[in-house]
C-alpha cells in the first residue's frame, strides 16, 4: 500500500501500527519517514518496546504534552531524544449542538445543588477511589451537603474497586453514576465545576472542552494537567492521590463565584492562544517539513 500510493510521511497513532510499520520496513524496506505520535506516560517498558522505539525508521515521536515527552525519554536510547517534540492536542471551537440530555432532570438532581462532573472511563489512571474518597471528607467531615458529583464514563473491572465504596461512605444521596453516555464532552456544559481525580493522564482534551464551555476546573496534578492549569491563575490543583486537599478546593471554589469567573476567564483565553486545531494542525505540519527537509 506505502509503495503504491508513495506517501511523503507516515503517521502513526498507536503501539501496534509502530510494531507492524518497523516490521515492514525490515521485511521490504519501506524507506518512509515516520512520525508517531504518543498521548499517555509511559507505564511500563520491555525489549519489544525499546527495540520498536528506537527504530532507525521512526523519525519524530510527537508527545501530547512535556509531561509525555519526560517519561518516554526512558524508552528511547539518548542518542534518540532529539526525535522527541511536543505538540498540543487541540479540538473544535465552533459551537457544538445541545445535548438532548439533561443531567439533572434524567437524574433527578436537584437545580439547588452544586454539580461537580466527572467524565473517566472506568481505569485505574482516572482513580476514581481517590474521587470517592474525596466525597466521604467533602460530606462526612467537612459537612458540604449541597453538592452532588456525576461521573459518567465506560465500566470496567476497575469499578468493582471504587462503585461499593459508595455504599460503605453512605455517598449514594451525593453522587450518581451513569455509566457511558455518548458525546458526554455535550454535557460539561451542564455542570458548574469539573473535576479530574487522576492518578496518570498525557493531557487530557476534556480539560480544554471545560475552558471552551466556560466551566471552572479542579484536578489532579496527574501527568501533563499542570501544563494547561496553573494553579491559583486558571484553577485549582491537588497532589495526586490527595483526597483531603480536593475535598477542600471543591468546597472553598464552590462558595467564591468571582474567582471562578476569574479563573473560567483565564482558561478560555489560553485555550485560544494554545489548544485549538487550528493550532495543533499547524504545528504537526511544521514537524512533517522538518521531518522532509532532514529526509
Amino acid at each position: 500500500m506505502v509503495k503504491e500510493f508513495k506517501p511523503n510521511v507516515i503517521h502513526l497513532h498507536n503501539s501496534n501500527s509502530v510494531t507492524f510499520s518497523v516490521i515492514a520496513d525490515m521485511i521490504y524496506g519501506i524507506n518512509t519517514p515516520i512520525v508517531y505520535s504518543k498521548k499517555g506516560i509511559v507505564v511500563k517498558k520491555n525489549q519489544l518496546s525499546i527495540f520498536k522505539y528506537n527504530h532507525k525508521s521512526i523519525n519524530k515521536v510527537i508527545c501530547v504534552s512535556e509531561a509525555v515527552l519526560k517519561s518516554f525519554k526512558s524508552v528511547l536510547k539518548p542518542k534518540n531524544h532529539h526525535k522527541l517534540c511536543v505538540v498540543y492536542d487541540g479540538i473544535k471551537v465552533e459551537p457544538t449542538p445541545k445535548s438532548n440530555i439533561n443531567l439533572r432532570e434524567t437524574y433527578n438532581i436537584s437545580k439547588d445543588v452544586v454539580l461537580v462532573g466527572n467524565i473517566a472511563t472506568h481505569t485505574r489512571a482516572k482513580d476514581l477511589v481517590t474521587l470517592i474518597e474525596m466525597l466521604n471528607i467533602l460530606v462526612h467531615d467537612l459537612g458540604v451537603t449541597n453538592m452532588h458529583v456525576i461521573q459518567i464514563g465506560v465500566k470496567g473491572k476497575y469499578s468493582n474497586e471504587f462503585l461499593p465504596l459508595i455504599e460503605k461512605y453512605n455517598l449514594e444521596k451525593y453522587i450518581t453514576v451513569t455509566g457511558f453516555i455518548e458525546n458526554a464532552v455535550n454535557l460539561i456544559d451542564q455542570m458548574d465545576i469539573y473535576l479530574m481525580t487522576s492518578e496518570r493522564e498525557g493531557l487530557p482534551i476534556t480539560i480544554y472542552e471545560a475552558f471552551l464551555k466556560r466551566i471552572p476546573v479542579v484536578s489532579t496534578k496527574a501527568g501533563g494537567v499542570p501544563e494547561a492549569i496553573t494553579h491559583e491563575y486558571n484553577g485549582l490543583l491537588a497532589e495526586v492521590r490527595d483526597a483531603e486537599t480536593l475535598a477542600k478546593h471543591l468546597k472553598n471554589f464552590a462558595l467564591d463565584k468571582e474567582k471562578q469567573q476569574l479563573f473560567i476567564e483565564r482558561s478560555h483565553k489560553l485555550l485560544f492562544e494554545k489548544f485549538t486545531t487550528s493550532q495543533c494542525s499547524a504545528n504537526t505540519l511544521k514537524v512533517y517539513k522538518e521531518v522532509l527537509s532532514n529526509k
